[in-house]
């Protein structure tokens, strides 16, 4: 059944023209017949969603009419070092009861398998129009996607569920709308970010202009990156490259050390300091595994970019 509505949803972005992919990244909201036309906005804080016609209504024919709108976003990118979760969802409509209707209205956001919900139930007798505004708890303990050096996609999920009642000798119609027609709020899902924080923070992601002192005093000049917490490499001028491993920080996150093995199969140890602005830091270098031992040379970076 859920291969069946992404079908459906995605015939019905290409059919009323709309986008069908968002400006970040590819992201794509897919959606069942229920839904109707709708429109989407993303942004940091979130997806915003307009609905055209997700609207019910009683009638001679029919005293119970029903919606369920299910909606599956996905391709939402992570940018590396970012984490990414929801927070909540909100929706607002007009509502109107016969003398003996009634009317309900409900939605849900899902997250990693875990649901947050709300809902309303409207007697009967609002003949005026009444606004209503649906919102779920705020989803504070809910986890953030995982720390990663790499670019993530994520994956959420939600449905709104409205229907109607009357009954046979009412003299007017129950009807409810998401959204209203002031157009004061629209159905929302929002999200929170944060930056990942992992030992040796201060190291990584930043490109260092740097150069060590070989077995012979002279200065080899190239650059040094620690890509991720496990990776690191460094790239001479020259062309040549080697690579850090077994690497560890210090408590402070102010000493890195390691392993570094070249390209042509040499290896050693290493040890930098990072200096008060983070910006710089200076250490030495060995042959053998053991950090610290017999240090050959000096080895010197700056940030770059």
């Amino acid at each position: 059944m859920k291969k069946l509505w992404q079908i459906l949803g995605i015939l019905m972005l290409l059919g009323h023209g709309e986008h069908g992919l968002a400006s970040s990244g590819g992201m794509q909201v897919v959606r069942n017949n229920d839904c109707g036309p709708l429109d989407y906005q993303v942004s940091n804080g979130g997806l915003v969603i307009e609905f055209e016609r997700f609207t019910v209504e009683t009638n001679q024919k029919s005293y119970f009419e029903e919606k369920v709108c299910e909606i599956e976003v996905t391709n939402i990118h992570v940018p590396a070092g970012k984490q990414l979760r929801p927070s909540q969802a909100l929706a607002d409509g007009e509502v109107f009861t016969s003398e003996s209707g009634g009317a309900y209205a409900y939605l849900d956001y899902t997250w990693m398998g875990e649901t947050i919900s709300a809902e309303a139930t409207f007697e009967s007798g609002i003949l005026s129009g009444d606004n209503y505004i649906l919102t779920t708890p705020y989803a504070g303990w809910w986890a953030y996607t995982p720390c990663s050096y790499e670019d993530q996609y994520a994956v959420m999920q939600g449905r709104f569920h409205i229907n109607v009642s009357s009954e046979q000798y009412d003299k007017q119609s129950s009807s409810l709308q998401l959204a209203n027609s002031e157009a004061q709020m629209k159905a929302s899902w929002n999200w929170e970010w944060q930056d990942c924080e992992v030992d040796g923070q201060d190291w990584l992601q930043k490109r260092f202009r740097s150069r060590y002192t070989n077995d012979e005093g002279r200065w080899i000049r190239g650059y040094t990156q620690f890509l991720k917490p496990d990776f690191g490499r460094y790239d001479l001028d020259n062309g040549s490259f080697g690579e850090f491993e077994n690497i560890e920080f210090s408590e402070d996150g102010t000493v890195v050390s390691g392993n570094w093995i070249f390209e042509n199969g040499r290896h050693g140890w290493f040890q930098f300091l990072l200096g008060l602005e983070k910006t710089s830091f200076d250490g030495n270098w060995g042959y053998g595994k053991d950090v610290g031992v017999a240090p050959v040379g000096r080895w010197t970076g700056y940030v770059v970019d």
